[in-house]
């Protein structure tokens, strides 16, 4: 045991060393060209102003804590520091680290603060710096030009090998780029030649690396080629050589508005019958159309309901049943076979008529 300025020091076994508390301006342990150098037993008060245990301890520089340690909180700095000489620095970089400013931390780097993490609910990381498309301010240590940025208000951006590829904003995603057929601004992981990509004013679709559908002001136009494609039921494209859209049916390309009437695609084909009998039961009728299609005007044709009673096969029905409309292409054999029967029958006629002449 010995005694330092009055007070006692005491090593216990010949092993452990004993000082006084000390206190920031007179750090237990200091220095002998620095007294306010050191470090001492940090305690807090009581309500009666007396010192409690806390089980911490403090270091102080020029009489000012600066660190602590404790054994709830972990390490505390002594000061809050700022962007140019943050809390907690590196010896070699004073002016990188880390400071504290109400209540939300700040990351500096070359005394240039560079993000903030602030506890808004359930914390938050902001990046100070917005970055750019060739330098994203969330980027990779392998890939410094691929990332994330901030390019203007109420806009967050994703870069790409230093170009924007997409672009989100309030309650819209934009493509950095227009793409082209073979390699479409939106496309996916497993087939990237297959999307949609912009052309001037038109908004083209493509798949394998191939234009199919265009859309635009002067509405939707189908794939070109000079050839029938592959056959897909229901597929639609315009054949530039032939100079006609042509549309999938059962496997089979067909001119637009050509019906398939192969043979082989056919059973149990039967004459008609009664066709001039059916014809002159119809009443061709002109009209002015209302309920919603007064933009039509006057118009010229058949009644469905009319229809209904004479050849209900060729009308088309609502979901209740209902007429609704005319397969008009469906009364072209009727009024052939209806022909065919008129010419047999003035035929006849003729005939009859020949024999009374000669008599």
């Amino acid at each position: 045991m010995w005694t330092d300025a009055g007070a006692i020091v005491n090593t216990v076994g010949g092993r452990v060393l004993r000082v006084p508390s000390g206190g920031r301006s007179k750090p237990a342990l200091s220095f002998t060209g620095d007294n306010d150098t050191g470090m001492w037993l940090s305690q807090d008060l009581d309500a009666g102003r007396n010192p409690l245990r806390s089980n911490e301890f403090s270091f102080s520089t020029g009489g000012t804590e600066r660190l602590k340690i404790t054994n709830l909180q972990g390490i505390r700095n002594g000061r809050d520091g700022t962007a140019a000489l943050p809390g907690y620095a590196f010896s070699s970089d004073t002016d990188t680290g880390l400071y504290a400013s109400g209540g939300v931390v700040h990351g500096t780097t070359a005394g240039v603060l560079a993000f903030m993490i602030v506890n808004s609910g359930s914390g938050a990381l902001r990046v100070a710096y917005a970055g750019s498309a060739a330098e994203p301010s969330l980027s990779f240590i392998g890939d410094t030009d691929t990332g994330a940025y901030w390019p203007t208000g109420n806009e967050f951006s994703f870069a790409a090998g230093g170009s924007q590829g997409l672009r989100a904003l309030s309650g819209a995603v934009r493509a950095g780029m227009d793409g082209t057929a073979a390699a479409p601004a939106f496309s996916f992981t497993s087939e990237a030649m297959t999307g949609m990509y912009r052309s001037g004013a038109t908004l083209g679709f493509s798949a394998a690396g191939s234009n199919i559908m265009t859309l635009g002001a002067s509405g939707l136009v189908a794939m070109s080629a000079g050839a029938d494609p592959a056959a897909t039921d229901g597929a639609i494209y315009y054949d530039s050589t032939l100079h006609q859209l042509r549309v999938c049916e059962n496997a089979t390309w067909l001119a637009m508005g050509n019906a398939a009437s192969s043979r082989r695609w056919k059973q149990d084909i039967q004459p008609l019958s009664g066709a001039m009998d059916n014809v002159s039961k119809l009443q061709g009728v002109r009209w002015q159309w209302t309920g919603g299609m007064e933009a039509r005007g006057k118009d010229l044709g058949l009644v469905a309901e009319q229809v209904d009673r004479v050849l209900p096969a060729i009308v088309e029905r609502s979901d209740d049943g209902q007429p609704v409309g005319l397969q008009y292409d469906k009364l072209t054999p009727l009024v052939f076979e209806a022909l065919k029967q008129q010419e047999a029958e003035i035929a006849e006629l003729k005939l009859r008529l020949d024999a009374l002449i000669d008599k």
